[in-house]
């Protein structure tokens, strides 16, 4: 279940089981497509949404008796000095002028739930880091949170972790 029609057409078009399907719909309003389910599963979504408790909440009343609901959100990333932390710093900032929290982990905490320290090599970290700089630049720049130089040597920055390859050190 996704909000947008180009993210579900490439998903669909990367999955070779025809079984699977795709639905274009509101997470955020209930009910979800295809409830009551044994699992609703939800990876990096809630950050982005501007109050994650509530939605989650809505999304156990889809469960069947029995049924799980599984996050996987971020509590806090402890990413090293540097262009890592420049990077982590200006997402911050661009996901609140949408409404969300980054950390959206703390705001689940009444769900219950645990915790999972997650280390990621900083060249497999500037790799998704430079993805996603890459979608959320010209926000970064209308919102006056950037100018085009910083950002061009955050991707620098980013771009020479990920030549450096593995073995650097790691964001927490």
């Amino acid at each position: 279940v996704d909000g947008s029609e180009r993210a579900l057409a490439a998903a669909q078009a990367a999955t070779p089981d025809p079984a699977v399907r795709y639905v274009h719909a509101d997470v955020t309003a209930v009910p979800l497509p295809g409830t009551p389910a044994d699992l609703v599963y939800g990876r990096l979504l809630l950050a982005h949404l501007p109050d994650p408790l509530a939605v989650a909440e809505r999304w156990l009343t889809q469960l069947r008796p029995g049924g799980v609901l599984v996050l996987d959100e971020v509590e806090v990333i402890d990413p090293p000095p540097g262009v890592l932390r420049d990077y982590e710093e200006l997402v911050v900032a661009v996901v609140a002028t949408q409404g969300g929290a980054m950390y959206a982990g703390p705001l689940l905490a009444p769900l219950g739930g645990r915790c999972v320290d997650v280390d990621v090599d900083t060249s497999v970290a500037a790799r998704m880091f430079g993805m996603n700089l890459v979608t959320w630049r010209n926000t970064a720049l209308s919102h006056g949170i950037s100018d085009g130089p910083h950002l061009h040597r955050v991707a620098a920055g980013l771009a020479a972790l990920v030549d450096a390859g593995p073995g650097q050190s790691t964001v927490r």
